[in-house]
């Protein structure tokens, strides 16, 4: 089976950031928590979107004839 070097290179960085933790979910989402509030800056902001609702010619005034 085909390995993808770059996808090995990120699952050893995720093995060995996550290897203090012993697999403790709670611990990581802590430290998780820890570190964007030392980095708030690198934490990525959610805006909602005004969704866009395209304009039906017919629904501006104009009659079907």
């Amino acid at each position: 089976m085909w390995k993808d070097p770059i996808v090995e290179e990120v699952r050893d960085a995720a093995k060995e950031l996550f290897a203090p933790f012993e697999g403790d979910v709670k611990r990581i989402g802590d430290y998780l928590r820890e570190c964007q509030k030392e980095h708030p800056h690198r934490v990525a902001k959610r805006t909602a979107l005004k969704p866009h609702i395209p304009k039906d010619d017919n629904e501006e005034g104009k009659s079907a004839a």
